[in-house]
């Protein structure tokens, strides 16, 4: 029962505010109408009073000076006037001019007439064109000269040149423009006696020669030219060998001079010839004794090698230098009868092929003695050099 007349008072309060919103917006409403009415009342009264009692006052147009005066002043400029320009502002005075294409463009906007006149490239193209019209015209004044005047001038042209020819000849047969002028040949259009150090240098340089360890020997530039003995220079030519290879060029020569050398090439390159020829010389020259001796005391060259095959090799091209002269050579290798090999090393011989082992057993079984070998060749040893680098000792 408590619950029911709670909840009839909210709907009495909830009514009351109700009416009293409503009572307010008719109130306001009605207010709007009296308003419309009163302003459309006294528009009403407004326009009757216009109709029948005069109109209202007029308004007074005010003119501005601007306008008063505008006809009483005017003014007619002419085109070329600047009143914009000041005699005292150096901006106006000194102004920059610009140069555009160096003289060839134009400004938009300026007369094309009024900047050819101030171009400074029409002035340098006219000058020009005057330079190049003088010389026409001088070689015009030079083709009417008479033949008598051009006879002359030839003939005293000439004997310039001669004089200057004559002048040319002695500073050139005198040694200073001799040397001056080998300077610019290559060292194959030399003689050798005109090589200078600057030619050997670019000689090692065309073919890779490198050398460590010392002052080398002058290298062979062609195989006439090393003055090896005859039966040397016949037994090159039958087998065949045209020019030196890099190796042969340097280490032969090294050879010839009796000094210790240790050579690096590549394969097929013929590192075995340029130790065998120097090889060959240095038994001709050697006094007829000691070849006589070889018998008793021994080779005078041993030549070692790693393997077999490459002491084989090593014989038959020592074979082929050695065709033109009386020196005997033999192999002292694996595989084959070591009574037959110390048989023919008892019989005597000058140079001495093998490897290190069976070199060892003859000399154990007394078929081989050294004690007079002088020249020693290990061929393939196994150094830690540099490629194609001959070092000297």
């Amino acid at each position: 029962m408590i619950f029911y007349e709670g909840k009839s008072l909210e709907d009495r309060q909830r009514e009351e505010r109700r009416k009293k919103d409503q009572e307010l917006r008719e109130k306001e409403l009605r207010e709007k109408e009296e308003n419309k009415n009163t302003g459309e009342r006294d528009h009403e009264i407004k326009g009757i009073r216009e109709q029948y009692l005069g109109g209202g006052e007029k308004k007074r147009k005010i003119i501005k000076p601007s306008d008063k005066f505008a006809k009483l002043f005017q003014f007619d400029w002419e085109e070329t006037d600047d009143t914009s320009r000041s005699d005292m502002n150096p901006l106006y005075n000194n102004r920059v001019k610009i140069n555009a294409l160096f003289g060839r463009g134009y400004i938009a906007g300026v007369d094309q007439k009024e900047q050819r006149k101030e171009s400074s490239f029409l002035m340098s193209l006219s000058e020009k064109r005057l330079l190049e019209q003088q010389k026409m015209q001088d070689a015009m004044i030079e083709q009417q000269l008479s033949e008598n005047q051009k006879r002359e001038r030839t003939k005293a042209l000439e004997q310039a040149k001669e004089e200057f020819r004559k002048k040319r000849l002695l500073e050139i047969n005198s040694l200073d423009n001799v040397a001056d002028s080998l300077m610019g040949k290559h060292w194959s259009d030399k003689a050798l006696a005109d090589m200078t150090d600057r030619d050997w240098r670019i000689f090692r340089e065309d073919f890779d020669i490198r050398i460590q360890g010392g002052r080398a020997t002058l290298p062979i530039r062609y195989w006439k030219e090393a003055e090896f003995p005859a039966s040397v220079m016949k037994a090159i030519e039958s087998a065949g060998y045209e020019k030196p290879s890099p190796i042969q060029r340097q280490a032969i020569p090294i050879g010839l001079s009796h000094r210790d050398i240790i050579g690096i090439a590549e394969t097929g390159s013929g590192k075995t010839c340029a130790f065998v020829i120097p090889l060959v010389c240095y038994l001709q020259h050697l006094p007829v004794e000691f070849i006589d001796r070889c018998k008793d005391q021994g080779p005078l060259a041993v030549i070692m090698a790693p393997t077999r095959e490459l002491a084989l090799q090593i014989e038959e091209e020592c074979i082929k230098l050695l065709r033109y002269t009386d020196f005997r050579t033999v192999s002292v290798v694996g595989g084959q009868s070591i009574e037959d090999q110390g048989f023919r090393l008892r019989r005597g011989v000058e140079v001495v092929i093998g490897t290190p082992g069976r070199m060892l057993d003859c000399i154990e079984h007394n078929y081989l003695v050294l004690n007079q070998c002088n020249y020693v060749v290990l061929d393939e040893v196994s150094v830690h050099i540099i490629p194609s680098m001959v070092t000297l000792q």
